[in-house]
């Protein structure tokens, strides 16, 4: 595999989760509520280590 096939697969993945994070939301609220909800946890995990 040559370097302009890795850079394309890279691209490519690259769009692929940043299209599905945008239209996961769409296809299924409850899915995208869990991913929210493990997000702020993960923030105020993080915030709270700083102190």
């Amino acid at each position: 595999m040559n370097t302009m096939n890795m850079a394309a697969l890279i691209v490519g993945i690259a769009a692929v989760v940043t299209l599905g994070y945008y239209l996961i939301p769409v296809f299924s609220p409850s899915l995208a509520e869990r991913l929210k909800i493990a997000e702020t946890e993960k923030a105020s995990s993080d915030s709270e280590t700083e102190r």
